[in-house]
């Protein structure tokens, strides 16, 4: 009977201890591609106040991306920049929301596109602004705008959070490429986020 090639990932391997402020969402970069599943553990850990309100994990359906990203950033930008300096805008329009992440990382946020591109050639678009500062090279990749699967880390038993805790979900992706999105929707307190990922990587 066929059986899965498993491989352990180590913990913290897609996203590791990377503070997550209040009202924010930051975002990973997750290749798939070439699995059968991606089983990802998504942690979550609260400190010396304890939020209100979820921090939650969603799986976003990366696409027209391939083996590296369409789009990416021709200049650098700074933390709070409201525009993108793009080589290209194919597949881009007002409102639609992608992940802004640094190449050297894997790792950035999600931010939206507030005006409609002029064409789909190198151009510097319009954004929400951004968290984080970003180096010329580092990519944009078009997103679905709904989660396949999202999951909320909670106690079992309250469906709440405690000061200085750990909580965790898990995640069961398909064969793609994934950008996961953090939310922390708690508007006074920040959390600390850990997301790794173990893969089956054939049936043999």
């Amino acid at each position: 009977m066929p059986s899965p090639v498993y491989s352990a990932g180590t913990p913290g391997n897609v996203v590791n201890g990377l503070a997550v402020a209040k009202s924010s969402t930051v975002a990973a970069f997750l290749d798939l591609s070439t699995c059968v599943e991606g089983q990802v553990t998504c942690e979550m850990t609260t400190g010396p106040a304890a939020p209100t309100a979820a921090t939650t994990f969603g799986a976003y359906k990366a696409y027209a991306a391939g083996a590296s990203a369409p789009i990416s950033l021709t200049t650098a930008v700074a933390a709070g920049a409201t525009s993108l300096p793009l080589s290209g805008a194919a597949g881009l329009h007002q409102n639609q929301k992608v992940a802004l992440i640094a190449a050297a990382t894997g790792q950035g946020e999600v931010v939206t596109v507030t005006a409609a591109p002029s064409g789909t050639g190198a151009q510097s678009i319009a954004c929400s602004a951004t968290l984080n500062a970003y180096a010329a090279g580092d990519k944009v990749y078009l997103m679905a705008r709904s989660a396949t699967v999202m999951v909320g880390p909670s106690d079992p038993a309250t469906q709440g959070w405690a000061i200085n805790t750990d909580y965790s979900g898990e995640l069961f992706l398909g064969p793609a490429q994934w950008i996961i999105g953090i939310s922390n929707t708690d508007t006074g307190q920040g959390v600390t986020v850990s997301v790794t990922v173990d893969k089956i990587t054939a049936i043999q």
